[in-house]
């Protein structure tokens, strides 16, 4: 196991807030409508936010580690994606929607994890 460096403590903050937007926007439904516009708003700032984090620091991650630790990391990223979005079927107009965006940013997660590496 690697040890957690700082670039892992930035990717793990950027995941647990993307993981808190995300949970926030499953529990919409709950809310009045006088705080669904403030916790959406708030919800979609804690995704993005939090997968910018994670990207910024699954990249200086990338840099600094040997050769062989992003290529796997980034192949169980891919097949992670690739299961979850053949397994669940998520409804674009419904909170399961929001999972989308967990698929793309796996992918451009992968893309830069190897990429970054080589670059």
């Amino acid at each position: 196991m690697l040890p957690f460096t700082r670039a892992n403590w930035i990717a793990l903050t950027g995941f647990t807030l993307a993981a808190a937007g995300l949970t926030l926007y499953t529990q919409l439904g709950r809310v009045g409508l006088d705080v669904l516009n403030v916790a959406a708003l708030g919800s979609a700032a804690a995704i993005f936010g939090g997968f910018l984090t994670a990207l910024v620091g699954s990249v200086i991650w990338a840099r600094r580690t040997s050769i062989r630790w992003p290529i796997r990391v980034g192949a169980a990223i891919g097949i992670g994606s690739f299961l979850l979005s053949i397994l669940l079927r998520s409804n674009i107009h419904g909170p399961s929607g929001i999972l989308l965006f967990v698929v793309l940013f796996s992918v451009l997660d992968v893309v830069l994890l190897v990429g970054m590496k080589y670059w």
